[in-house]
């Protein structure tokens, strides 16, 4: 029954209920040999484990990821 509140869980689960009123989702798979090239096209956006999550977690990964993986390949 439909209560009004947020409810989380994965995007299968979602799907598997077939209602045509819920949001739209789309996956979209990367090849491998694209990643950096997507993740800094992203993090131009601030589309980043920080701007999406907000824990300390996540800006440590986010800084990581610009350091180490990001700012080689620029």
């Amino acid at each position: 029954m439909f209560d009004k509140t947020w409810h989380f869980c994965s995007h299968e689960r979602v799907f598997q209920r077939g209602k045509i009123e819920q949001d739209l989702l789309w996956r979209i798979d990367v090849a491998s040999s694209e990643r950096i090239r997507v993740l800094k096209y992203l993090d131009g956006y601030n589309l980043n484990a920080y701007s999406l999550f907000g824990s300390e977690e996540a800006l440590m990964e986010t800084m990581w990821m610009r350091e180490k993986v990001l700012r080689g390949n620029r």
